[in-house]
């Protein structure tokens, strides 16, 4: 407790007196008050995790992250090299991966390297292992502290766009209910906001194009190591910017138009690319579905088996192992690929095997219109999908406790939403652009996550660029009361 006091003190200090950590335009306690706010926030995080939804323990995927992280620490300690092949990725760590991570969920010896985000997490914290003394407060502070540049950034790409105080603006910014949560626990979501900050940053500041394209490949690099699939909404929207700015005339609506009619064809003239993105969709869509309906996973080798809830009964459990009792419909799957599960039965066997998960049926889960590698299926459930992503948890949707400060979120946003459309400004065409091209991310991101997604939970979780997206435009369209305006603006 001692040496988390210490480490907020530092970096707290810090934000007030290093010039490079404050915000010019805001008075200088800013930071410093957004850090404490944001390591309260921290604080409950942990609570929640530990004492709420735990026994005692951090539980959820930030228990998952600070237990398996120690354990690839660890192995710094046995054999320094063998830890730089696994952080690197150097050489076949099939043999490392069996003898030292056993224990281990989210990193096996999958051909995945630095493109999956789990591994990527659990690099970070192994790093902040060497001097945490495995400290959940550490951990977080140092999470609390990456999110707090990113909603600076944020803050200084969109400022100038808006004609509300900036006080209210950076307010707006850090206090969005789920990116407030969500981004103050030791879980990927800091490192979202960073990524999607620096983004914002250099495309909306203007700032030289050497530092734009610094901060813009620095966004880039991080969404990619820790939140691909909000690097693949920005794909659209990139190409969005290039059909406007080669377009003489009608520029916003018909690069929308020259958009969809390259999307189109690029779907007709690769169909076997189409066929692998469906089926890559269909499979995260697979894995969601059984993580929210719950069941078990049980893994031997390379390959592990899915078991349905209402067919786990037919098994016998034993401490991490497991065999089959009665005969049994379970799905092979193989670990680390995205290979088509094969429905198989399992016979009785006094063959045990480890136990990879097993899980009830999520409060948060509700059914969705399954893709089943089906394109036609796909684009069927674009609708489905972005009502889901936009609008879920609905108060009559089962969940546990988080559910109301979702839904209570998803109101005020809209509402402002509504509020900035009826008290609109006058925008010029740049402003149009940037609000065009937020549409095109919110969509294309929103289809994204409703597509695989079937945990209100995870939604909210994976939503908020969204959220942020729909903010940022209502900032930017709103012409606010005088008592909430820029000085600079009433002047006028």
């Amino acid at each position: 407790m001692v040496y988390s006091l210490i480490l907020f003190i530092i970096i707290f200090l810090a934000f007030r007196y290093v010039s490079a950590l404050k915000i010019k335009e805001l008075n200088p306690w800013a930071m410093p008050i957004i850090f404490t706010l944001k390591t309260i926030t921290g604080l409950l995080f942990i609570y929640t995790y530990t004492y709420i939804y735990g026994d005692g323990n951090l539980s959820e995927d930030a228990g998952v992250f600070m237990r398996e992280s120690k354990i690839i620490n660890d192995v710094f300690w046995k054999s320094p090299y063998d830890y730089f092949k696994l952080f690197f990725n150097i050489g076949d760590q099939r043999e490392i991966v069996d003898y030292y991570l056993q224990d281990t969920f989210n990193w096996d010896a999958g051909p995945m390297g630095f493109t999956s985000d789990n591994r990527n997490m659990l690099r970070v914290q192994s790093l902040i292992h060497f001097f945490s003394k495995n400290q959940a407060g550490v951990h977080m502070l140092i999470m609390v502290f990456i999110s707090s540049i990113g909603v600076k950034q944020l803050f200084l790409g969109l400022a100038q766009h808006s004609l509300l105080k900036k006080q209210i603006t950076i307010a707006i910014l850090v206090l969005l209910p789920s990116a407030f949560f969500w981004s103050s626990g030791i879980l990927k979501e800091p490192f979202l906001i960073l990524g999607i900050g620096l983004i914002s940053r250099s495309l909306l500041s203007q700032i030289k194009v050497n530092k734009k394209l610094f901060l813009f490949t620095s966004g880039i690099l991080v969404l990619f190591l820790f939140k691909p699939f909000v690097l693949f909404s920005i794909i659209p929207a990139t190409l969005y910017v290039i059909c406007i700015k080669y377009l003489p005339r009608r520029k916003l609506i018909g690069g929308l138009i020259m958009l969809i009619t390259i999307t189109t064809i690029v779907l007709l003239l690769f169909p076997s690319q189409r066929a692998g993105t469906t089926h890559l969709i269909s499979r995260k869509q697979f894995d969601f579905n059984n993580m929210g309906k719950g069941g078990l996973h049980a893994m031997i080798d390379t390959s592990y088996f899915y078991v349905k809830p209402e067919q786990v009964q037919l098994l016998a459990i034993e401490g991490d192992s497991v065999w089959v009792k009665e005969q049994t419909n379970a799905w092979r799957l193989r670990q680390g690929r995205m290979d088509i599960p094969v429905p198989i039965v399992l016979e009785p066997s006094q063959k045990k095997w480890y136990i990879f998960d097993n899980r009830e049926r999520s409060l948060g889960y509700f059914e969705v219109s399954l893709i089943n590698d089906s394109f036609s299926q796909l684009i069927l459930n674009i609708p489905e999908a972005i009502i889901n992503t936009l609008f879920r948890p609905f108060i009559t949707d089962t969940g546990s406790l988080l559910k109301y400060p979702a839904v209570i979120e998803t109101f005020l946003v809209f509402l402002f939403l509504l509020i900035a459309v009826s008290r609109r400004r006058k925008i010029d065409f740049n402003q149009r652009k940037i609000i065009s091209v937020l549409v095109v991310f919110i969509i294309t991101l929103s289809i994204i996550i409703g597509w695989v997604t079937p945990i209100s939970g995870a939604i909210v979780r994976y939503r908020i660029p969204v959220y942020y997206g729909i903010v940022m435009i209502s900032m930017i369209l709103i012409s606010p009361p005088n008592f909430l305006k820029k000085k600079s603006c009433i002047d006028q």
